[in-house]
């Protein structure tokens, strides 16, 4: 693989859409995947196709990873939200009385 190469982005593009695969995903992965192989030394007859198993095959694991970013985002908002009232209740004294029940 060469510092320069460039993947043929209409095959690229075409076939991601016919895998169901968000094209802007390819820009993501090339520097990714033009890193490794540059630093592996390895020539390969069709880098396009294998570029675009690559992102197949990577497809999944960004899901999932954007699925367990969103679920962290939703646990974290909440998080907030809870210690914003309990900040607020204790502001107004109501939280150290609930706080201390039948003491």
């Amino acid at each position: 693989m060469m510092e320069d190469w460039s993947p043929d982005w209409k095959r690229v593009k075409a076939s991601l859409i016919r895998a169901g695969i968000n094209p802007d995903f390819a820009n993501l992965k090339l520097d990714e995947f033009k890193l490794y192989w540059i630093g592996r030394g390895d020539l390969h007859p069709a880098w396009t196709a294998r570029f675009i198993q690559h992102l197949v095959d990577q497809w999944p694991r960004h899901q999932r990873q954007q699925q367990l970013d969103q679920a962290l985002d939703q646990k974290t908002e909440q998080q907030v939200k809870q210690i914003q009232k309990q900040c607020e209740n204790m502001q107004s004294g109501e939280g150290w009385i609930n706080d201390l029940g039948d003491f």
